[in-house]
């Protein structure tokens, strides 16, 4: 290809290569941006409640739950919460607001 006085053909490899390699960067910064932020998410839900939390709470359903059903009785259910106690369960001041 014969430029004419307008340029060199260097110019025209880093034209080409430019058009084609700056997307592709773009692409990939936006791909991490919006990854890094899923991440962060994930971490946060994750530490809302501690893993010691959820272990006990899987206990204490088990206690209830004996055949692994996914159900329990609703007369198990205040039990349920006063033996979790805080912070998925209830606190004993609860119990007086349930004896009416």
């Amino acid at each position: 290809m014969q430029t004419n006085g307008c340029g060199s053909m260097a110019g025209i490899i880093f034209f080409i290569s430019y058009f084609l390699m700056v997307p592709l960067i773009f692409l990939n910064l936006f791909i991490a941006i919006i990854l890094e932020g899923f991440e962060q998410t994930n971490q946060r839900v994750n530490n809302l409640i501690p893993e010691e939390e959820l272990e006990k709470f899987r206990d204490h359903w088990s206690t209830y739950d004996r055949d692994a059903t996914g159900y329990i009785k609703i007369k198990d259910l205040t039990k349920l919460m006063f033996d979790l106690r805080d912070p998925l369960g209830w606190n004993e001041r609860y119990r007086e607001d349930l004896e009416w």
